[in-house]
C-alpha cells in the first residue's frame, strides 16, 4: 500500500507496530529507530502548540514539518 501525505494512522496502531517489533531479534537498535523513525510521519499526532511542555516543542518540531 503507497502512503500517501493525507494518510495516517492512529497511535493505536502505532503502539501495535512497536509492540510487533520490540523483540525483532532481525533488527538491531539502529534499524528499530530507523522503523520508529519512518513510521512516525503518517502518525496521528495532537497538534504541537497543544502540548504542554514548551520546553520539549523544539526537539518534537522535527515530527511535525508536513503538518505545518
Amino acid at each position: 500500500m503507497e502512503t500517501t501525505k493525507n494518510h495516517k494512522v492512529g497511535a493505536v496502531n502505532f503502539v501495535g507496530a512497536i509492540l510487533a517489533n520490540v523483540d525483532n531479534d532481525r533488527l538491531n537498535d539502529q534499524e528499530f529507530r530507523e522503523f520508529i523513525r519512518n513510521i512516525l510521519p503518517i502518525v496521528e499526532k495532537p497538534a504541537l502548540d497543544s502540548l504542554t511542555y514548551d520546553s520539549l516543542k523544539p526537539s518534537l518540531e522535527k515530527f511535525y514539518v508536513d503538518e505545518k
